[in-house]
């Protein structure tokens, strides 16, 4: 099987697409999550580690949030977070963070 750049670039993309998707419906991170995700799809390739894009991964989300303040949520809680069930289940959530996720 040929690893050319053209398939090493198709499958970064589709990657990046799936990641994107993941994030889903928050438009502002699909965007950032396609890049991101073509991004580690590279670093991935190159560096088979899980451990690092996993730090990354968590480095990144809390610059997003803290730094760059974009809302962070995804799925069906983007729209209506108070279905969280983090803020149920464990007291004082709800009062310590609110609605931020």
């Amino acid at each position: 099987m040929h690893d050319g750049p053209a398939l090493s670039l198709t499958v970064a993309v589709l990657n990046g697409i799936a990641f994107s998707v993941c994030h889903a419906p928050n438009p502002a991170m699909m965007g950032l999550t396609l890049v991101a995700g073509i991004g580690w799809s590279w670093i991935y390739r190159a560096r088979p580690n899980l451990w690092l894009l996993s730090l990354s991964h968590a480095i990144l989300g809390t610059i997003v949030h803290r730094v760059l303040l974009l809302n962070t949520r995804v799925g069906p809680f983007y729209e209506r977070p108070e279905l969280h069930m983090l803020q149920s289940a464990i007291p004082g959530l709800r009062q310590l963070f609110g609605n931020l996720y």
